[in-house]
């Protein structure tokens, strides 16, 4: 099989996990008032396989279904967000994502060309939803605080500072990504790279 239709292969059954996930309400799961994500994991399985080009679509992908979480009510928190202004939203659940993927793809490749692979994995599963939670955290303090759903959100909680808010409502859902990508993104990373090598 040509390398260009095997990675047409591998984007399209890592593109259709990623629905799967959506429509089954494994990618997002419902805890507390906004969602713990597990849609890194086909992110960094892409990554893993092809780097930078699968950070970007990949990331997009994310981005694209967090976006239709929004739109088709499924996700209570993004639901309200997309009611409020449209426009934040779809970057809110995009860019965040897309640079997430590139970012993590660029780092992943650099460690992996230079000989580094389980640091380049160890990396790239810790990386993914790290940088998933901080970019995503921060583009909507940044676009929503001065909302009337920001200041509910933070009196729900009984939050009276931004960072204490910050860590009630999405310390607990980081945490649980990263250790749910560590212990499944880094072995099926390592057999990713095993099944690349006996091509």
């Amino acid at each position: 099989m040509k390398k260009k239709t095997l990675n047409l292969v591998v984007y399209s059954l890592l593109i259709a996990l990623m629905i799967l996930m959506t429509f089954t309400a494994v990618g997002y799961i419902k805890i507390g008032i906004v969602e713990i994500t597990l849609m890194c994991l086909p992110v960094i399985f892409g990554i893993a396989y092809s780097g930078t080009a699968s950070g970007l679509i990949l990331g997009l992908v994310f981005g694209l279904t967090s976006l239709l979480t929004c739109i088709l009510g499924t996700s209570t928190f993004g639901t309200a967000l997309f009611s409020l202004s449209a426009p934040k939203t779809v970057f809110l659940c995009v860019v965040p994502r897309v640079l997430a993927g590139l970012v993590c793809a660029l780092c992943f490749t650099a460690l992996y060309k230079s000989g580094k692979k389980n640091t380049a994995f160890t990396v790239a599963s810790v990386l993914m939803p790290a940088l998933n939670t901080l970019l995503f955290v921060s583009s909507f303090i940044l676009l929503f605080k001065n909302t009337e759903f920001f200041v509910n959100m933070m009196n729900s909680v009984g939050s009276k500072t931004l960072p204490a808010f910050v860590i009630t409502v999405f310390g607990l859902n980081s945490i649980s990504e990263i250790g749910v990508c560590l212990i499944v993104g880094l072995p099926v990373c390592k057999a990713i790279d095993m099944i690349k090598s006996k091509k």
